[in-house]
């Protein structure tokens, strides 16, 4: 379903991550920050390929972070 979402991912300006996104991204990491070795909370959505860049919510390149991490 990841790779659905990501192919069918439209461009926008919009800085709001879709609930279908953020929904694979629990399913995969849980409640948890997706650095292996910890076990703090996720409370940010970490683009690895930027955003302002790439205009797209792509789960192929996000990952939930602890606020440490996403720092």
């Amino acid at each position: 379903e990841k790779e659905i979402i990501a192919k069918n991912a439209p461009e926008t300006t919009s800085r709001y991550i879709p609930v279908r996104v953020k929904a694979i991204l629990k399913e995969e990491f849980g409640q948890k920050c997706s650095i292996p070795t910890c076990r703090k909370p996720a409370q940010e959505i970490h683009h690895s390929q930027r955003f302002s860049l790439a205009h797209t919510h792509d789960p192929r390149y996000m990952a939930p972070l602890c606020r440490e991490h996403h720092q």
